[in-house]
């Protein structure tokens, strides 16, 4: 707080300057402890995720299981319309129900 030239300070002026001088210090530091904080919190958080491309990258691509099909091929039965597996239909093309 700037005064003009010749002037003295008050005393609620000195008082102010007195009380909020220190908690505006306390706060500065606070808060570049913050901005700290978060920095480490993000620089940690880069380095997980390096970490776990690099891992996965060492590990390569995972091999299906072998004989095993990653699905079933579905068929509609031809009476009911129902989706069923393919082995699960008779040679007719029908389901369990259907086929009796």
């Amino acid at each position: 707080m700037a005064l003009p030239t010749g002037q003295s300070p008050t005393r609620a002026v000195k008082f102010s300057r007195l009380l909020w001088q220190p908690l505006l210090a306390v706060y500065r530091r606070d808060g570049l402890m913050i901005v700290r904080l978060m920095l480490f919190a993000a620089l940690a958080w880069l380095g997980w995720r390096l970490w776990n491309q690099w891992q996965h990258k060492l590990r390569g691509p995972q091999p299906p299981e072998a004989g095993k099909e990653p699905f079933e091929l579905m068929q509609r039965c031809s009476a009911c319309g129902a989706h069923l597996p393919s082995t699960a239909l008779s040679r007719s093309g029908r389901c369990g129900r259907c086929s009796d």
